[in-house]
């Protein structure tokens, strides 16, 4: 026996009030998932690819 999942459409997603609330949620398969936290090392790596970027550019600021 399988099971039907029930999907959401865009439509739907957009309209639950809790969707500004962190961390952020998002539509994956019709299913409202909300996105895990970054980890410290995702944090620190951010930072580097940031400060990196803003030392090889004077075109753009990376933010």
């Amino acid at each position: 026996m399988t099971l039907a999942l029930a999907t959401l459409t865009l439509e739907a997603f957009l309209t639950h009030p809790n969707l500004e609330e962190s961390p952020a949620w998002e539509l994956i398969d019709g299913r409202k998932l909300q996105k895990p936290l970054p980890t410290l090392f995702h944090s620190r790596l951010q930072r580097n690819l940031v400060n990196w970027l803003n030392a090889h550019s004077e075109a753009f600021e990376a933010i």
